[in-house]
């Protein structure tokens, strides 16, 4: 058990690195106070920052719109339309990755409720915002059920040579004298 939460879990005292692109001064505090290294990047950057997220080198890319504080400021919920829009764009096969994303998006969700549900997070239903290969799953999948898959098999191969034990002691008919013999 502790070699598989060993697995899905990182350092205490792990600090998430974060490119980020337009993010605001209060939000890029916060994320300050909670040990992530913020880095603001242009956005002609967002593709080869993403490239770093897949390639491990990153744990995090983020991208808040255009103008962000401006239209949070003056987006109103009641009348509809498009609320604005933050990417948070991570590797679900890294585990410092995954961990840095439910960080973040913790932080935006309190940062949001602090504002009456002014924008949205990954809100683009299409939209592909683990940046993780089709190997990388496929390797970490593998290396999630390896230990798990052993246990079992060890455990049915031991229950095997138990009952095929037992029963042919009966069959050959000295489980009865075994049984009745002290030692």
């Amino acid at each position: 058990g502790d070699a598989m939460s060993k697995q899905f879990s990182v350092d205490d005292k792990f600090s998430p690195k974060v490119e980020a692109v337009n993010m605001p001064a209060d939000v890029a505090g916060m994320a300050k106070e909670m040990g992530m290294k913020v880095k603001e990047i242009p956005s002609d950057k967002l593709d080869e920052s993403k490239k770093k997220v897949s390639d491990k080198k990153l744990n995090l890319c983020i991208k808040f719109d255009d103008d962000f504080a401006a239209k949070v400021a003056s987006y109103d919920c009641t009348k509809g339309g498009t609320a604005p829009q933050v990417s948070v764009y991570y590797n679900s096969s890294s585990t410092e990755s995954e961990s840095s994303f439910n960080k973040m998006t913790s932080l935006l969700d309190m940062y949001e409720s602090q504002m009456a549900n002014k924008f949205d997070v990954n809100s683009d239903v299409n939209g592909t915002y683990d940046v993780a290969t089709k190997e990388d799953t496929t390797g970490m999948v593998m290396s999630m059920m390896m230990p798990m898959l052993l246990l079992v098999f060890l455990f049915s191969a031991c229950m095997a040579v138990g009952t095929e034990s037992i029963a042919g002691e009966k069959e050959r008919g000295t489980i009865a004298t075994m049984l009745i013999t002290p030692i």
